[in-house]
């Protein structure tokens, strides 16, 4: 927590023309209402790095936040994660931070934040054509599935490396074969045409109800798609042994992908499969 004094002080630095941070962490400090300091922060025109997660900041305060964003030339890793703003004020903040064309390989970090799908559809659309996004991390943000597919089909092909869109699975979500087929297309699109992507997580995305088929993702990696691609992480999808058996299918001749995420998959055959695929 930070104090009134201490906040006060930093304030006065932040602002002044002897600042030369380049990197806050104020996560979880219990800044409230008065946004002022986050404002000096995102001012800072030294400032690269910026993580104000966990904090019971208003949503005037957010709005506040977002024309220091904006106008400011040198952010370059935003962390919003679980905040207490409404889901609106947490799509103005995303449309601050590409506002700027001098924005750079920007990562943004939404983690934890209920957005719905209609924010998160809104999210997608400011996305569409954005070439600065460098890492996204949109876990546990309650993204149903038209959201995920807009969020990878805005992102196909730009010059993004991490894309995380872990745990969106809504509380008794189902879908339906057709559903299913279109997300696995939509998943197998952008693992073709996204040269630059490392890593990947479409982690706790699917459930007995609300299945995931990597088949298709995995013959676009077979086909030598996705070069760049180091970490994977599918677990908690309940995917079985058919998309294992094609994945270990792929890895014999793979030789880029360092670390790969399998827990929680209702599979049976997996050790032997990868033993006999080694």
């Amino acid at each position: 927590m930070i104090g009134t004094a201490a906040g006060d002080n930093l304030q006065k630095y932040l602002e002044s023309a002897d600042c030369v941070l380049q990197r806050i962490i104020l996560c979880n400090c219990q800044i409230g209402g008065d946004s002022t300091l986050l404002v000096a922060a995102a001012r800072c025109p030294t400032m690269l790095e910026m993580n104000v997660s966990r904090n019971p900041f208003s949503d005037l305060a957010g709005l506040n936040l977002c024309a220091a964003i904006a106008s400011s030339s040198s952010l370059r890793h935003l962390d919003i994660s679980f905040l207490k703003l409404a889901p609106r004020v947490i799509e103005a903040i995303v449309a601050a931070t590409f506002r700027s064309d001098n924005k750079q390989d920007m990562t943004l970090v939404l983690n934890g934040n209920d957005l719905g799908e209609e924010v998160g559809a809104k999210i997608a659309s400011l996305l569409s054509g954005c070439d600065s996004i460098h890492k996204l991390h949109l876990d546990n943000c309650e993204l149903s599935q038209s959201s995920i597919m807009l969020i990878l089909k805005c992102l196909t092909g730009r010059k993004i490396v991490k894309l995380s869109l872990a745990g969106n699975v809504l509380e008794g979500e189902q879908r339906s074969k057709a559903e299913v087929d279109t997300l696995a297309q939509t998943l197998a699109a952008f693992i073709r045409e996204t040269k630059t992507i490392e890593e990947l997580s479409i982690a706790d995305n699917g459930t007995a109800r609300a299945k995931i088929d990597i088949l298709p993702m995995v013959e676009m990696m077979k086909q030598g798609h996705g070069k760049l691609l180091k970490t994977l992480d599918i677990q908690g999808n309940s995917l079985g042994d058919e998309g294992i058996v094609a994945l270990a299918d792929h890895l014999v001749q793979n030789t880029t992908l360092h670390s790969l995420f399998l827990d929680h998959n209702n599979i049976k055959v997996c050790i032997r499969i990868l033993y006999d695929h080694r």
